[in-house]
């Protein structure tokens, strides 16, 4: 047994434990709250969902290409099987990354949107808005929620980026293994 046994998903390990540390602390400081009550839309609860899903397909598909290094060499059909159906699996990593942030950026124009229509109706009088702070306030959630929704988006889509580029490697060079076995 190598010394890099496993090595990949205890990388994923520490990346996971770091994020529930991170996120731990941002519940404790009241930022969730924070995000709740600035994000009109809520999307970026849903990204949070989408990347807390990623990481856990992550965590799976990671533990699987850690055990196949030590079948690595028997050439038996099940390790070829596993290895290419881990590779297809990781695309919905993929997938999930760029749905964090595409997710992220719809939330962005949402956010604007809702600002410019807010605007319009202040100074066309299209509506009957209350006067002075209050019109502030709506402007400031509306712009809160589209700089929110492509901050939450766009961290996530780096984790799970990162997180599949790793697994990606690591089945790569086990491809790569394999096939220079006598």
């Amino acid at each position: 047994m190598e010394n890099r046994y496993k090595q990949l998903f205890l990388r994923w390990s520490l990346l996971m434990s770091l994020t529930a540390v991170i996120t731990a602390m941002l519940a404790i400081l009241g930022h969730f709250n924070l995000l709740y009550a600035l994000d009109a839309s809520k999307i970026s609860f849903v990204i949070l969902i989408v990347f807390m899903l990623g990481m856990a397909r992550c965590g799976i598909l990671t533990w699987q290409v850690s055990s196949l290094e030590d079948s690595l060499g028997n050439h038996s059909p099940d390790f070829k099987r596993t290895l290419q159906e881990s590779d297809l699996r990781a695309n919905d990593g993929w997938y999930a990354a760029e749905t964090c942030e595409l997710l992220g950026m719809f939330g962005t124009i949402w956010g604007l949107v809702m600002a410019l229509m807010q605007m319009y109706e202040k100074h066309f009088g299209l509506a009957q808005v209350a006067a002075g702070s209050n019109d502030m306030r709506q402007l400031v959630v509306s712009m809160a929620t589209a700089f929110l929704t492509t901050l939450v988006g766009l961290a996530c889509k780096m984790l799970l980026r990162h997180q599949y580029h790793a697994l990606n490697q690591k089945v790569l060079e086990l491809q790569a293994k394999e096939e220079w076995r006598p």
